[in-house]
């Protein structure tokens, strides 16, 4: 019968390796896709094409779009076509409009612009695309293997003891005086 594997916690305690033929082969963490650009959809207008292509090639050179934010990046680009209309329609017509009994109010594009910046910006922030969701991804925890060793391990205290070895200062012994010979024959 075979002996158990060792609890990983001990094993990294103790500082010990494990023999390449039992160690587990590292797999991606599950939900992680590598990045790739999605496709983009056939019947998009110049606008959302624009759109889509611009984010496409920011987000690909951060690394951090994948395939399965294609559906989130369409969404985007269609919310940002219909958001440069009612820019036009705001041009165009105003934002205010007066109704039958004389008062003035918002007009629809304009309120509809609101809503679709608001949407706008929530899907940025999902994409990573914002400054604050970037310096939220770079708080990311950092690996077990990076981590300092916990204080008082075995692997503390070599450590420690690796690092005393190396602060003293080597031990350099005098050479010996040679004399030499004096010449009196000048």
């Amino acid at each position: 019968m075979a002996r158990p594997a060792p609890d990983p916690a001990y094993v990294e305690l103790t500082g010990q390796k494990v023999r390449p033929s039992r160690a587990k082969k590292e797999q991606e963490p599950a939900g992680v896709a590598p990045c790739a650009r999605p496709k983009m959809p056939a019947y998009f207008s110049d606008v959302a094409a624009g759109e889509w292509k611009r984010l496409v090639k920011l987000l690909y050179k951060s690394g951090v779009v994948t395939k399965l934010d294609g559906s989130l990046l369409e969404v985007h680009c269609l919310n940002y076509e219909q958001l440069r209309r009612c820019e036009e329609e705001i041009k165009k017509y105003g934002a205010f409009e007066t109704t039958a009994e004389g008062c003035r109010v918002e007009s629809g594009p304009s309120k509809l612009l609101n809503k679709l910046s608001a949407q706008l910006r929530l899907s940025l922030q999902q994409l990573g695309a914002t400054p604050a969701s970037r310096e939220k991804a770079k708080r990311a925890s950092p690996s077990v293997k990076s981590a300092p060793p916990a204080p008082g391990s075995l692997a503390d205290l070599l450590r420690r003891a690796a690092e005393a070895v190396d602060d003293e200062e080597p031990v350099v012994e005098p050479a010996p005086e040679i004399e030499e010979p004096v010449n009196d024959e000048i």
